[in-house]
Parts: C-alpha cells; sequence; structure tokens
C-alpha cells in the first residue's frame, strides 16, 4: 500500500516489443539473409539461396504476427539480392561469350589478314563462289536453331533444364514443364540475317560467317519472371514450397513477355570443307545456341 494511502493502479502489461516480439527471432533472419543476398549477389547461386531465404522467413514471420519493419525490409532486401544475382549471372555469360568469340576468332582472323600464314589467292570467281557457299551452309545451320532438328532441339532442352536452374534454383522439371516442350517454344519464331559482307571463304579450306539473330532467351524469361515476383504481397509465399510454386504459376506470364521482346545476339560460325562441303563447326555451333538463347 502506498503511503498515501489506498491500492496502487496495476501495471500495465509490458507490449510485444518492449520484452521481445515472438518470433522476432525470425523477422532478424530474414534481414539479414536479405542484406546478405545483396553481399552476395556476385556469386549469383548463394545470392539467390539468401534471398529465397529471406523472402521465406519474412513471409512466414509476417504470415503469423502481422507486418514488421524488419520482415518488410528482408523480403525486399532478398528480391533485390535475387534480381542483382541473375543480373550478375547475364554479366557474367555476356562477358564470357565475347571473350570465347576473341579467343576463338583471333587465330584465323590473324592468319588471314595478318600475314602470319600466307594464303595463296583464288580466282575472283572462285572466291564468289565459296564465299556463297558458305553463306547458304550459315543459313542451313541457323535454320536448325529455328526448330528444324529434331538433335538440335534436344540439345536446347538438355542444356535448358541446367540454365533454367542456374538462373531460379530449379529445373524445369521441378517446376512441372517438359523440357522439350519449353526448347520447342524458345527456338519458335527465331530469325536471322547474315550481311552482304560478313561470309567468308578461304583457299585453305576455312570458312566464317556472321550472322545477328533474334530469339527468345532464358535471360528473358528469368528477368520477366523476377520482375513478376518482385511485385509480390509480402505473404505471398511462406515456404519454399510455396515459392516454387509461385514461381510455375507466374513461369507463364514470363514467357509471354519474353516472346513479345526477343534479345539479339551476334554470333560467329566456323565451317571447314570438308569432301567440297562447308561443314560448320560444332563447337562454334553449340556456343552460337548458347549465346542466342542463354544457355550457360
Amino acid at each position: 500500500m502506498p503511503p498515501g494511502g489506498g491500492y496502487a493502479p496495476p501495471q500495465p502489461p509490458v507490449s510485444p516489443s518492449a520484452s521481445g516480439a515472438p518470433g522476432s527471432g525470425k523477422a532478424v533472419a530474414a534481414l539479414v539473409c536479405g542484406i546478405a543476398a545483396i553481399v552476395f549477389s556476385g556469386t549469383v547461386i548463394l545470392g539467390i539461396g539468401l534471398g529465397i531465404a529471406a523472402i521465406v522467413l519474412a513471409s512466414q514471420f509476417v504470415k503469423s504476427f502481422g507486418k514488421d519493419g524488419k520482415a518488410t525490409g528482408g523480403k525486399a532486401c532478398g528480391i533485390v539480392g535475387i534480381v542483382l544475382s541473375v543480373l550478375a549471372i547475364v554479366a557474367y555469360l555476356m562477358f564470357g561469350a565475347f571473350v570465347m568469340m576473341v579467343i576463338e576468332h583471333s587465330g584465323s582472323h590473324g592468319a588471314v589478314y595478318g600475314g602470319a600464314t600466307e594464303v595463296v589467292p583464288l580466282d575472283s570467281s572462285d572466291i564468289d563462289t565459296e564465299v556463297e557457299a558458305v553463306r547458304s551452309a550459315a543459313e542451313g545451320a541457323l535454320g536448325k536453331m529455328a526448330g528444324g532438328d529434331a538433335g538440335v532441339a534436344a540439345l536446347v532442352a538438355e542444356k535448358a533444364e541446367g540454365a533454367f536452374e542456374s538462373s531460379t534454383g530449379y529445373t524445369l522439371t521441378d517446376l512441372g514443364i517438359d523440357p522439350a516442350e519449353f526448347s520447342a517454344w524458345l527456338m519458335e519464331d527465331l530469325t536471322f540475317s547474315i550481311g552482304d559482307n560478313d561470309a567468308y571463304a578461304h583457299s585453305d579450306g576455312v570458312g566464317l560467317a556472321f550472322a545477328t539473330v533474334e530469339a527468345r532467351s532464358i535471360y528473358g524469361v528469368t528477368e520477366a519472371l523476377y520482375e513478376e515476383l518482385l511485385a509480390l504481397d509480402g505473404d505471398a509465399v511462406a515456404s519454399e514450397e510455396e515459392w516454387k510454386a509461385k514461381v510455375a504459376e507466374l513461369l507463364p506470364q514470363a514467357q509471354s513477355q519474353a516472346a513479345a521482346e526477343k534479345s539479339e545476339s551476334y554470333v560467329a560460325l566456323d565451317f571447314t570443307l570438308v569432301n567440297g562441303v562447308w561443314t560448320v563447326d560444332e563447337d562454334s555451333f553449340e556456343n552460337a545456341l548458347d549465346q542466342v538463347f542463354g544457355l550457360w
């Protein structure tokens, strides 16, 4: 009893924030994972993994305890980390493709144009004929990229599985998508052009063709997909399974957007004259496939 008499008024209950909100550790963990996803986005796989963890933890907290600044911040950072990871892998692969193209063709260019190897010139009529033969062979090879060859379609399907997993953490099969159907969609509506001066033939039986190719790509799909995921509400997913289901749900929309905004690539194809027929080099053709469809 206080000195003035009577009873002391009851003390107000301690607020959850003062005593430590239930599950607050999960909100803090989401924030930490989100920040780490941004920091490690350059590693790609780690950045994507941390980003997914941040989103899942934040969503679980919001679903159980309501909105919270740390959880919201963790989700936002997680999504940003995933987006940065995707942009990083695109940048790495584009740089790698450029370096590979320089390495592969610097030797042949030096031999033909640098004087390192003497080339016996052909008659002008022979040169024109062989250049047109190289151009025709290049058109045939690029036509296979447009879905005109079952073997190429199977190779694209196989590569698409790994490429999609590298970008999203899931294979197409994980998401219930048939890789063969996806590759057929990817190769659909491909167009290409070979400039008037972009085919070359040399007397040593080596040919080269450059082409501009417009096609759907996994880069376009994943970029559109993460734009959709970025717009999700905080309580849209609460577990990794729900996240995977959401990725599968949004994939068709991402494909539609990627189909409307095709990617442009500038590719090089090497040829050798085999028994009088200009034959595309398998390695250069596969590199061109990777570059056009984003299959690294």
